[in-house]
């Protein structure tokens, strides 16, 4: 090995987890050396008391919690602003980071609840 630049090249996947010890999910995070970064996943954790055993499951992100309470703030945050408003605005108003709540706007937008002119984003009927 020459340098520390070679571990860098001995990589074929970089898993990366975010969430917290006590939460039930965690968003993990894919990026390949050999193909496109991947949208992240959401894993939830179950835990059956009876049997002692514990499970894995996938969950798309519009049916998560998290989602759905930044989708819900996006909703009133537009709601309350008058006329269109830009994504950076969107991001300084609600919380959280920003390739969250861009997710959850692109969701919005592919489900006819916000439309994009060219001032930004507003709330559609």
């Amino acid at each position: 090995m020459r340098g520390s630049s070679d571990f860098w090249a001995w990589r074929d996947c970089i898993l990366g987890l975010e969430g917290r010890e006590d939460d039930t999910t965690a968003i993990c995070h894919f990026e390949f050396r050999d193909a496109e970064r991947t949208a992240p996943l959401t894993i939830r954790r179950n835990y059956d008391a009876g049997t002692e055993a514990m499970t894995l499951e996938g969950v798309l992100q519009e049916d998560g919690d998290e989602f759905k309470e930044k989708a819900e703030e996006v909703r009133e945050c537009l709601k309350v602003h008058m006329g269109a408003m830009s994504s950076n605005q969107i991001f300084k108003t609600v919380r959280g980071g920003r390739g969250f709540t861009l997710r959850v706007l692109k969701w919005m937008h592919q489900k006819g609840q916000i439309s994009k002119d060219g001032a930004g984003w507003v709330l559609l009927p």
